[in-house]
């Protein structure tokens, strides 16, 4: 189900978001897709590997009560972009619009304040940079519902990805607009495989640097597949973000 603010209700007008639902809340976690070790700790943070998350933040909790609630959450349809002209440092979530790329820690901002005007109407909703957990929860349910196989997920998403393709040994791919290669979608959901690299709130415990998911248009598919982890510290030309939302309880 893809939700939009337009006023009109048609879709392309408007910031678009795909419902992902979670009928039990123990299924919203981190999923190791790709190998990676899962070890437990007692400090209110999960740990995977040497990438962690702080479970205990706010945003995270009432994350996890909306969730338990309303049975789901809204997953960015698209990868994120700038509003155009005037607006341009305000975060979207439409088609066919270049991701928004050199960005680094201004992405959790940029996400949280996507919907910051004085309107009651936001006060239902909020919006934050993807979690780990939502995006394995996003793939193990394109998984379950058959929208990909779990070899497409897992060991290889060339398939529907836009990743590296050598002629002559030079790579001729480029960053594509966001939505607009329709054989890139699973569930609804656009772009998660390759295109560009994107920030999550997971971060690397031992020197601090953010965990990126889905590989980019300078990798391959079968390295870099659509549940892929790894790790990244600064801005890159090749490395966006996704935006999730809530609603508020």
């Amino acid at each position: 189900m893809v939700v939009t603010d337009s006023f009109t209700g048609l879709e392309n007008q408007g910031n678009e978001f795909v419902w992902v639902p979670v009928d039990d809340i123990t299924s919203f976690t981190r999923t190791s897709f790709c190998g990676e070790g899962l070890t437990n700790e007692t400090t209110g943070s999960a740990r995977f590997n040497k990438s962690w998350i702080d479970e205990t933040k706010e945003e995270f909790t009432n994350l996890k009560a909306s969730i338990t609630k309303y049975k789901g959450f809204y997953f960015g349809r698209f990868e994120t972009s700038k509003i155009p002209d005037i607006e341009a440092n305000i975060a979207q979530v439409k088609r066919n619009y270049d991701p928004w790329v050199n960005i680094n820690e201004s992405a959790f901002t940029k996400s949280s304040t996507m919907y910051s005007q004085n309107n009651e109407y936001y006060n239902h909703i909020s919006t934050h940079l993807v979690y780990p957990h939502e995006w394995d929860t996003a793939l193990n349910w394109i998984i379950q519902t058959g929208g990909k196989t779990e070899a497409e997920i897992k060991q290889d998403s060339t398939n529907w990805g836009n990743y590296k393709v050598l002629v002559n040994l030079i790579n001729k791919s480029t960053i594509q607009k966001t939505g607009s290669m329709e054989n890139n979608v699973a569930n609804n959901i656009y772009d998660l495989a390759g295109n560009v690299s994107e920030y999550t709130q997971e971060l690397n415990g031992v020197d601090s640097r953010i965990s990126i998911r889905g590989g980019d248009y300078t990798e391959n598919g079968d390295s870099k597949p659509a549940g892929s982890r790894s790790d990244v510290g600064g801005s890159k030309d090749y490395l966006g973000f996704r935006i999730c939302m809530c609603i508020n309880i």
